[in-house]
């Protein structure tokens, strides 16, 4: 959020969450439905796509909790008209893990348990697709020594 807001992005476009440090962006009606307001449709380019957040990064997949909340779970956004037809093949599951490997490097695991509202919640739209494993360790292990507060 606050690279955003130092790139020129009107920080009304965001929705403040509980740990004071990051946002959610505001969407814009579009069309039948909503768009990322750094979206350019005319253009179909993002104005902020060298420093575009984590959740743009992975998309069509999300960053979400489990129905329960008690699991950090790789979820794929099925309005994306390429997800259906691809989600079953070789190749996409490929890409799954390549995500997954992704989110369970050491930074990203370091930036996820230090910024636990870039946890999404549930969203019964989104398939799930694999559980976070390490991800998890790292979350439970911070709640244990009780050093991330609101976690669950």
């Amino acid at each position: 959020m606050k690279t955003a807001i130092a790139h020129g992005i009107a920080p009304n476009l965001f929705q403040p969450m509980a740990d004071g440090k990051s946002g959610r962006i505001t969407l814009k009606p579009y069309g039948g439905g909503y768009i990322c307001p750094c979206f350019n449709p005319e253009t179909s380019e993002c104005n902020i796509y060298p420093i575009r957040p984590l959740d743009c990064q992975i998309y069509p997949f999300a960053l979400m909790y489990d129905p329960t909340r008690t699991q950090v779970v790789l979820g794929f956004d099925m309005i994306c008209p390429f997800g259906e037809a691809q989600i079953q093949t070789e190749a996409f599951q490929r890409y799954i893990d390549h995500i997954t490997n992704y989110l369970e490097s050491d930074a990203i695991v370091e930036t996820i348990a230090a910024n636990w509202s870039l946890i999404g919640p549930y969203q019964e739209d989104v398939v799930m697709v694999r559980v976070l494993e390490r991800l998890n360790k790292e979350l439970e292990l911070k709640i244990r020594i009780g050093t991330s507060v609101g976690l669950r």
